[in-house]
C-alpha cells in the first residue's frame, strides 16, 4: 500500500514537473512567435490571419490572436480585422515620434473615453469621426454594423479599412503630417453638403466659460463646420485638456451635446459643461 501511495506521489510529481516544463516552454515559443509574426509584418507590411496560420499550422486560431492583441497593446504592429500591418504601413512609412507619443501618452484615459464612445453608435447613422490619437482608439474598437463613416484621420481611416458592414470614407484635402489628418478648403467644401446623425472631434484644449479650441487655422474650419452639420456633437476630451488655451474656438461650450472623459474631470469643467446643458460620460 505505501508503494502506491509512493508511487503515485512520484507520478503526480512527475506529472506537474513535466506540466511546468511544457508552460515555460510554451511562453518561450510565444515569444519567438511574435517576433517572427513581427519579421513577417515588416517584410510584407500587411499580412492575413490565413498567412499566419500557414506559418504555424500547429497553433490555434484563438492563440494567434492573442498574439495579434499582445502585439498590438504593445505598439509592435497594428491589429485589424482579419490580420494585422506594421506601423510603417499605416504612416507611409515614417511613424513620427512624436504622433506616437500622442498615442502612448494618457493612453488608459484614452482607451475608456473610446469604449464610453462607441456605446453612442447606432446602425443605419451617418458618422464623422475625426483624427487624433483618441480618435484612433475608438476606430480601433468600433464595432462592424450597418452605418456611413467619414474620418480626417488617415491613420483612422486605414484602421477601419478592415469592416465588412459600415461603408468607410476618407475625406479629402492637404495632409497635416503631424498628426496625418487632412484639412484645407477642400476638406470644408467635402463637408459643406454633408449631415451626420452623430459627430466625434477631438480638442486640443477646453477653456471653461468659453469652448474647445484648436491651435491649427484649417483644423478650425473643418471642425467648425462638422460643428454645424452635425445633429449631435460628442467630444472626446481628457481631462489633461480643460485649461489648455488655442487661438480657434471651433464650438463654444453649449454647442456641444456630449462630452466623453476620464473620471479625473476637474469639478470645474463639469459644472461649466452641465450649466450649459451638455452631458458628460
Amino acid at each position: 500500500m505505501n508503494e502506491i501511495c509512493h508511487n503515485k506521489l512520484t507520478f503526480e510529481h512527475s506529472t506537474l514537473y513535466f506540466k511546468g516544463r511544457r508552460e515555460e516552454e510554451g511562453s518561450m515559443r510565444s515569444s519567438e512567435r511574435q517576433q517572427i509574426i513581427l519579421n513577417m509584418v515588416k517584410a510584407e507590411s500587411h499580412i492575413t490571419l490565413s498567412q499566419i496560420k500557414e506559418k504555424f499550422p500547429d497553433i490555434s486560431d484563438i492563440t494567434i490572436r492573442r498574439d495579434l492583441e499582445y502585439m498590438d497593446k504593445e505598439r509592435m504592429l497594428v491589429r485589424i480585422r482579419g490580420g494585422a500591418k506594421s506601423l510603417e504601413s499605416i504612416i507611409g512609412g515614417a511613424w513620427e515620434d512624436s504622433y506616437q507619443n500622442r498615442l502612448l501618452e494618457h493612453a488608459d484615459e484614452k482607451k475608456k473615453i473610446a469604449e464610453k464612445a462607441v456605446t453612442l453608435l447606432k446602425p443605419k447613422s451617418s458618422v464623422f469621426l475625426d483624427s487624433g490619437s483618441t480618435a484612433f482608439c475608438m476606430a480601433e474598437i468600433i464595432p462592424d454594423i450597418p452605418m456611413d463613416i467619414m474620418t480626417s484621420g488617415i491613420t483612422c481611416a486605414l484602421q477601419l479599412s478592415g469592416l465588412k458592414e459600415a461603408r468607410v470614407q476618407m475625406l479629402g484635402g492637404s495632409v497635416n503630417t503631424n498628426s496625418y489628418s487632412v484639412t484645407g478648403e477642400v476638406s470644408v467644401d467635402g463637408i459643406r453638403q454633408r449631415f451626420f446623425s452623430i459627430a466625434f472631434l477631438g480638442v486640443t484644449g477646453y477653456m471653461i466659460g468659453r469652448g474647445f479650441v484648436t491651435t491649427v487655422a484649417d483644423d478650425w474650419l473643418l471642425k467648425k463646420q462638422i460643428a454645424h452639420n452635425c445633429d449631435k456633437l460628442v467630444i472626446l476630451m481628457d481631462s489633461s485638456k480643460v485649461g489648455k488655451e488655442g487661438s480657434y474656438i471651433f464650438a463654444e461650450t453649449g454647442e456641444a451635446d456630449i462630452v466623453i472623459s476620464d473620471d479625473r474631470l476637474a469639478r470645474e469643467a463639469k459644472y461649466d459643461l452641465k450649466g450649459h446643458g451638455v452631458s458628460i460620460l
